[in-house]
């Protein structure tokens, strides 16, 4: 009987939390989608600068069920852009925001993958999810492999899934239905190229390269042949796919019609008419140049 009123009392105290957790979303998250939050089970796939970015929006919007999967450590050069301290580094990232989930709401249900996504585990991972977030590192050609079964198993189990990609200045967000289209990737890219193809080729298939800053194109001309090279990451870039991504899971469980991509360019949000229309200009010159070296 005492386990029972225990119980009872837990649950009493979990309704009080979350009623005022989400009080000030107001009318920004209807009531029902709120509990369609509330409900569903979120996977993160990759829980560094872009998967990681994710996870504290999300939670304080009132998601309470997560899959966290990565098989990564963080590094001190992560610091500069993902949600980590001196204390987490050498520790496993999926672990780490598990930890900082449940600060935020200690009555959250979290599953931690330490492997990240394998051929082992990727079927279970997605068909216990309602929504993917792919936050999967694509600097090697094992995260490439990663990536495709993560949307190879979505399309099987026809899943939402948001892909993110934040490249120097730009944020550049996909979002796969794959409720409507059984095609990985909608056929961007196969999985032939994910074997075959230089890495830079494969981000030039799936990628836009209009959507890309004209600084990222000058950086990209001068080491798009080194094999050592590292794309620069940014912190308000890197940040920017949390607030993106949190609103479209919402706009997803509100069944709203949604278009498949967006770039956001930070550096060129605030530049004058002027300097715009010069900078076009001379990133059409950039891609021209670009495209005949691919």
């Amino acid at each position: 009987m005492k386990a029972i009123i225990e119980k009872k009392q837990n649950q009493l105290n979990e309704i009080n939390f979350y009623t005022q957790l989400i009080e000030r979303n107001g009318t920004f998250v209807r009531e029902d989608v709120q509990g369609k939050l509330k409900s569903s089970c979120i996977l993160v796939a990759g829980c560094g600068s872009t998967g990681g970015a994710s996870i504290e929006p999300l939670v304080r919007l009132g998601a309470t069920k997560f899959i966290l999967a990565d098989n990564g450590k963080y590094e001190l050069n992560n610091l500069n852009r993902q949600s980590a301290f001196l204390t987490d580094l050498e520790r496993n990232k999926a672990e780490v925001m598990k930890e900082r989930i449940l600060s935020i709401n200690p009555y959250c249900e979290v599953r931690v993958y330490k492997e990240g996504i394998t051929e082992n585990n990727v079927s279970l991972c997605v068909q216990d999810a309602d929504i993917v977030i792919d936050g999967v590192d694509v600097t090697e050609r094992a995260g490439w492999h990663a990536k495709w079964l993560l949307h190879e198993y979505s399309a099987i189990h026809k899943r939402s899934v948001i892909t993110g990609w934040d490249i120097g200045p730009t944020q550049y967000v996909q979002y796969f239905n794959y409720q409507n289209r059984h095609d990985p990737f909608y056929s961007k890219i196969s999985k032939k190229d994910i074997s075959e193809l230089e890495i830079f080729k494969i981000l030039y298939k799936i990628l836009p390269i209009q959507a890309i800053s004209i600084e990222m194109l000058e950086d990209l001309e001068l080491n798009w042949k080194n094999k050592e090279y590292h794309v620069p990451q940014i912190v308000y870039t890197s940040m920017l796919f949390g607030a993106i991504s949190s609103r479209l899971v919402i706009d997803i469980l509100a069944g709203k019609k949604l278009t498949e991509h967006a770039a956001i360019d930070l550096q060129y949000l605030f530049l004058s008419n002027g300097n715009k229309i010069k900078l076009s200009i001379k990133k059409y010159k950039k891609v021209l140049s670009l495209v005949k070296e691919l």
